[in-house]
């Protein structure tokens, strides 16, 4: 998160209390001018938020000139009252880090010059209306709930039927980065999440750094890794069958993005990540399905003389050999 904490200050010093001397409106108005790659990917940040407050269920509504967000956390009263500020700030723990994902998300919707945005949550409402702000006591329960209201135009009414069929770019957004995410998400209705009743010799995994889960899927041409962070996918690498095609999904605490947080910068730790977790795991499902009735001898063979030379290679590269690797 440091690097775009860094980027929002931009070069502003910073007081003896680790705040910056920025007053809301101007803290308000840097965030609006930050921009994700797509407006509407202020949704992912709520996903983010979600997540990283433990909710368990995302529910979104959207319509042609609305949009309901709701899930099962809270935002402490102290830091939705303090949402800008804390944009701006290296706080640690979940609540903040939501937050931050939180005022994100609410600075990329306010680029799209929406009519009314609140947040009720924790017992407070944060109300956005033009240049007005003000945040209230308000009787919620454990839970929040994002509303952005858009300024009518004619348009609106063509849309809806245009788009009835999901075809909002709030819900291609979520479609595309949130269908491996854990968690329930549902938008209009419908489960976001893909199934995943057709990946066999399906298992999670889980450190003190990544968690996600591998499995072998029919009908892939190439086995596919997705990368997601803070429960939003930023990246899928297409990789060759050793075999069998697989289906590594992870969420990696240790990588980078841009500034976006949408794209992952293929540092050292990139590469250590794709070795060490995506391929390994992958190893760890053809471990499986060598074992299982369903490879033949020949298959057994072939698996065996492309992991030689694999280990052949990291050796070759210095680097050690993974444990599933290893056990192939």
């Amino acid at each position: 998160m440091s690097g775009i904490v860094a980027k929002l200050r931009g070069g502003r010093s910073v007081a003896a209390q680790g705040k910056l001397s920025l007053d809301r409106e101007k803290a308000r108005e840097k965030l609006r001018k930050f921009r994700l790659p797509d407006p509407h990917y202020y949704v992912l940040q709520f996903v983010r938020a979600a997540a990283t407050l433990g909710a368990t269920k995302v529910e979104f509504q959207v319509d042609s000139d609305e949009l309901h967000c709701r899930f099962d956390r809270t935002i402490p009263p102290e830091l939705l009252a303090d949402l800008w500020g804390v944009a701006f700030e290296e706080r640690e723990g979940a609540d903040a880090i939501a937050a931050h994902h939180l005022a994100l998300g609410l600075g990329s919707a306010q680029a799209l010059n929406p009519a009314l945005i609140t947040v009720e949550s924790g017992g407070q409402r944060l109300r956005l209306e033009g240049e007005r702000e003000t945040v209230e006591p308000h009787g919620g329960g454990d839970f929040t709930h994002i509303y952005l209201k858009e300024k009518f135009r004619f348009g609106h009414l063509v849309e809806f039927f245009t788009r009835m069929d999901g075809g909002f770019p709030e819900v291609k957004a979520l479609r595309d980065h949130c269908q491996y995410s854990s968690g329930e998400i549902r938008c209009n209705g419908a489960l976001i999440n893909r199934s995943l009743s057709n990946l066999k010799l399906q298992a999670p995994f889980e450190s003190a750094t990544e968690r996600g889960f591998a499995g072998l899927l029919r009908g892939l041409a190439h086995t596919r890794f997705h990368f997601l962070r803070d429960n939003v996918e930023v990246s899928l690498v297409m990789a060759s069958n050793h075999g069998a095609a697989g289906l590594v999904v992870a969420d990696c605490d240790l990588l980078l993005t841009d500034l976006s947080g949408m794209s992952l910068i293929q540092d050292a730790t990139y590469d250590r990540v794709l070795r060490d977790v995506f391929y390994d795991q992958y190893h760890g499902v053809l471990l499986r399905w060598a074992k299982s009735a369903e490879s033949t001898l020949a298959a057994q063979i072939q698996l065996a003389a492309e992991i030689f030379d694999y280990v052949g290679l990291l050796k070759n590269a210095g680097h050690p050999t993974p444990p599933n690797t290893q056990a192939l």
